[in-house]
C-alpha cells in the first residue's frame, strides 16, 4: 500500500533522477574527461594521479592541474613526432629517472605520469634538435587538426592556444577578487 507520506519521499527522488539523466545527457562531452583531443579522452583520474604523484616528489614546486593535462593532451602528438626524429625517451627510462628521484620502485608510478615524464623529457629533447621547427609545426599541425576541448574546471583555451582561468559569467567577482 503506498501512502501519502512514501509518495511525497518517492516523487522527488524520481524527479531528481529524471533531472541528473537529462543533465547527463545533454553534456556533450565524456563524463570522467579532462579533455577531449580529436576522439581521445584525457581522463581526470590521470590528471589527478600524474599531479599526485609529481606533488609526492616535488611538493609546493609540482606542475598544477592545468600543466598535467597540457602535457598529457599534447603527449600523443609530442612523442609521435619526436621518436620519429630519434628523440624518444622509453616509459622504461621515464620510470627508472622517478625511481632515482624517489628511491621508489619503478613500477609505483601511474603510467600517466610515465606519460608526463616523456613528453617533457621529449620537449626538451626538441628545444635542441636542428629541426626543432619543423617537428613542432608537425605537432601543432596534429593538434590543431584533432581539436582540443577542455573541461572547463582545468581551463578554458584561448584561440591563441593560452589556457586561462574559465570565469562563469553568472558570478560576480567579489572586490577582494579583483583589487589588484
Amino acid at each position: 500500500m503506498v501512502t501519502r507520506k512514501s509518495y511525497r519521499r518517492v516523487v522527488p527522488a524520481l524527479g531528481a533522477l529524471v533531472v541528473a539523466a537529462t543533465l547527463t545527457a545533454c553534456g556533450g562531452g565524456q563524463p570522467g574527461a579532462a579533455a577531449l583531443v580529436g576522439d581521445r579522452a584525457v581522463p581526470s583520474a590521470d590528471v589527478t594521479a600524474v599531479t599526485r604523484d609529481l606533488t609526492a616528489i616535488a611538493g609546493d614546486a609540482a606542475p598544477s592541474s592545468t600543466i598535467v593535462l597540457i602535457a598529457l593532451a599534447q603527449a600523443p602528438a609530442v612523442l609521435e613526432h619526436t621518436e620519429e626524429a630519434g628523440l624518444g625517451y622509453s616509459d622504461q627510462q621515464a620510470r627508472d629517472d622517478l625511481a632515482a628521484q624517489t628511491g621508489g620502485d619503478p613500477e609505483d608510478f601511474a603510467d600517466a605520469t610515465v606519460t608526463y615524464v616523456r613528453t617533457n623529457a621529449a620537449i626538451q629533447a626538441l628545444q635542441s634538435a636542428p629541426d626543432a621547427q619543423a617537428i613542432a609545426t608537425a605537432i601543432s599541425e596534429d593538434l590543431a587538426s584533432d581539436g582540443i576541448e577542455f573541461n572547463p574546471r582545468f581551463g578554458t583555451l584561448t584561440d591563441e592556444g593560452a589556457v586561462v582561468s574559465t570565469t562563469y559569467p553568472w558570478l560576480v567577482p567579489t572586490a577582494a577578487a579583483v583589487a589588484p
